[in-house]
């Protein structure tokens, strides 16, 4: 999209929508926080509840648009990622000094693995950072305070780190490289040198990058 003028409306391009789509009725998830992912195991949602139990994980059944099963978690969920074969989920207490890392069958709810790892989210500092793991071929990028952690995809061990200069945002992954904001930079980083390129966002978006 772009928009010819200030106050403009918007042109769209191609003007006809290339596929149509029916939407569902909804699907009420009660009064939680929720975070929606999918992958090849399917589609996920975790809920940070209000009350009661600390969160759930829930398969979604994406034939019929309804939530399938659900199995309750022993960590407030905080960020969510979905692989072929588990789904992660990072929990705990937003502000609290350590972060918990759940592999997840994805089949059976289960957990197979729980990884304590000893800092801070990425979101413990503010609300829009986001706390989702970012998936590589071999392990999960865990978004901490001011780095990412790798752990392998056994779930079992945390064996390396990258630190940034600032707060992470966002984190996410293509073609086995990762790819974060943190403060006003952009960091490419390569999941199998862990080379790091940093590129000032600040002059071309302004300090106040969400």
């Amino acid at each position: 999209m772009r928009a010819p003028g200030t106050g403009s409306a918007e042109v769209v391009y191609p003007p006809q929508a290339p596929v149509k789509a029916t939407i569902s009725g909804p699907v009420n998830l009660g009064r939680s926080r929720p975070v929606l992912a999918g992958g090849g195991a399917g589609v996920f949602v975790v809920r940070r509840l209000l009350h009661g139990m600390p969160g759930t994980i829930t398969r979604v059944d994406t034939g019929e648009a309804k939530l399938g099963p659900t199995k309750p978690l022993d960590v407030a969920p905080l960020g969510l990622a979905v692989g072929k074969d588990a789904a992660w989920v990072l929990g705990g207490r937003r502000t609290g000094s350590s972060t918990t890392l759940l592999r997840i069958d994805p089949k059976t709810l289960r957990v197979t693995r729980r990884l304590v790892l000893p800092s801070a989210s990425s979101c413990a500092t503010h609300p829009f950072a986001s706390c989702n793991p970012a998936l590589v071929d071999d392990g999960v990028w865990v978004p901490l305070i001011d780095r990412l952690v790798h752990v392998s995809l056994d779930g079992r061990m945390a064996d390396r780190s990258v630190a940034l200069n600032g707060h992470v945002w966002a984190v996410t992954s293509s073609h086995n490289t990762l790819w974060a904001l943190a403060e006003s930079a952009l960091y490419r980083i390569d999941n199998a040198t862990g080379v790091v390129q940093r590129t000032s966002l600040r002059e071309a978006l302004g300090p106040g990058l969400h």
